[in-house]
C-alpha cells in the first residue's frame, strides 16, 4: 500500500509515504515509512521508531496526520496514465476528499 498523506508535509505539501501496514483496526490507523522508497518489512525498519510513521484514515482519529491508502498495486498504474509527468498529489488527495464530502455519520464533525 501506498499512502498520500495530507498533513506531514513540513511545507504543508500533500506528501507520498512508502509501503505501508495496517495497524489499528479501532482507530484506522496505518504505519508508513516517510521514506517514499521505503516499506514496512525492509529490513532494518522499525514500526514504531517514529511517530510520524504513523497516521489514520479517519477524520476522528485522535492521531494528528490523515491520509488515504492506495494499494500498492495500483499506484504505478495510475503513474503510468500520467506519464510523462508526475502524479500531482495534491489533486489525487483532493479528489480522495470528495469521495468523503456528507458521508461522515450524523453527529460527528469532520
Amino acid at each position: 500500500m501506498i499512502v498520500i498523506d495530507r498533513e506531514d508535509g513540513s511545507d504543508g505539501q500533500n506528501m507520498l509515504t512508502g509501503r505501508g501496514c495496517y495497524d489499528d483496526p479501532g482507530d484506522g490507523g496505518f504505519i508508513a515509512p516517510s521514506n517514499p522508497d521505503g516499506s514496512y518489512d525492509d529490513e532494518g525498519y522499525e514500526k514504531y521508531a517514529e511517530e510520524d510513521d504513523y497516521f489514520s484514515t479517519s477524520r476522528n482519529s485522535k492521531v494528528g496526520k490523515r491520509g488515504y491508502v492506495i494499494h500498492d498495486a495500483c499506484w504505478p498504474l495510475l503513474e503510468e496514465a500520467l506519464s510523462p509527468g508526475p502524479v500531482p498529489l495534491d489533486r489525487v488527495f483532493q479528489i480522495l476528499e470528495s469521495f468523503r464530502e456528507g458521508r461522515e455519520p450524523p453527529g460527528r464533525v469532520g
